[in-house]
């Protein structure tokens, strides 16, 4: 006996893909009283010869997935993940946040499946909780954290206990990526 189902293609999903921030995210959407303590990164344009359009024009971003075979992505940040190593608290803050507004667009304009990860700074905990939750409300399907966290904050500490208790209470798992933090 033979069948006549068709069978479906394999799927196949890149658990770690990388977006292409634009250089002036920062200097543009921070608060305008932190916009001089904004990050400075060269602009894009010089690596745009490593990059595939799609990592920072998220239109064509499907293109580019279908070409790779790729049926979904989770993406991360590339010049994001230098900022888990700010000492400033409130400054990080304000970066990640700005961050996750910008990736919560890249999602929404992309034609293809992509799920942003959002950047939690863990400083304050309490602040922390609530990016979680702004993410979680946002439509990202899970939040990443330092891999390094600060000498003052180590992972052992039960600082973090009320986040991943947020964490498993929104069913948000948390990412750590190299190479981020302090020391790394």
């Amino acid at each position: 006996m033979t069948s006549t189902r068709t069978q479906a293609p394999p799927l196949l999903i890149s658990s770690v893909s990388h977006v292409s921030e634009p250089h002036d995210l920062w200097e543009t959407r921070l608060p305008k009283a932190l916009r001089d303590k904004a990050p400075k990164f060269r602009p894009r344009e010089e690596f745009r010869r490593f990059d595939h359009p799609g990592a920072f024009d998220p239109s064509l971003r499907l293109a580019e997935m279908t070409a790779d075979g790729v049926s979904a992505e989770v993406l991360y940040p590339t010049l994001g993940l230098t900022l888990y190593k700010m000492e400033d608290a409130p400054l990080q803050e304000a970066c990640f946040h700005a961050y996750n507004e910008w990736l919560k667009e890249y999602c929404e304009a992309s034609t293809g499946p992509v799920y942003g990860i959002g950047m939690v700074p863990a400083y304050n905990i309490q602040r922390a909780i609530e990016e979680l939750e702004w993410c979680h409300n946002a439509g990202m399907p899970g939040i990443m954290l330092w891999q390094v966290p600060h000498p003052d904050l180590p992972f052992t500490s039960p600082h973090y206990d009320p986040l991943w208790q947020a964490a498993q209470d929104l069913n948000m798992p948390v990412s750590i990526h190299i190479p981020t933090g302090f020391n790394y």
